[in-house]
């Protein structure tokens, strides 16, 4: 079972370009002390999914040679990852 799931949307207007819009953690984990590192995003991660406008999905992203050297990766501790743009009928992504 996941841990937690997000879903970002494109905000230009905002500081960071990706806001979250809803955020959903595994009610288990909820006070646990790995609470904190569940709700850590890879920003590598969201760009590629971004740029690509196609689906990813990592069995352990740390190993993964699209994403290993990443900062955002590594120091999260990211294993399973699942993550798939929203993309409009025009195909601009929007999140």
């Amino acid at each position: 079972q996941a841990e937690c799931g997000f879903i970002l949307l494109h905000d230009p207007s905002a500081r960071e370009d990706l806001v979250p819009r809803a955020i959903k953690v595994r009610s288990v984990l909820q006070g646990s002390p790995r609470n904190p590192s569940c709700l850590s995003m890879s920003s590598t991660i969201f760009r590629y999914v971004m740029q690509e406008k196609k689906a990813i999905l990592s069995a352990d992203a740390g190993k993964d040679p699209l994403f290993q050297a990443a900062q955002s990766v590594q120091g999260s501790m990211i294993r399973t990852v699942l993550c798939s743009p929203i993309i409009d009928r025009g195909g601009e992504v929007l999140g």
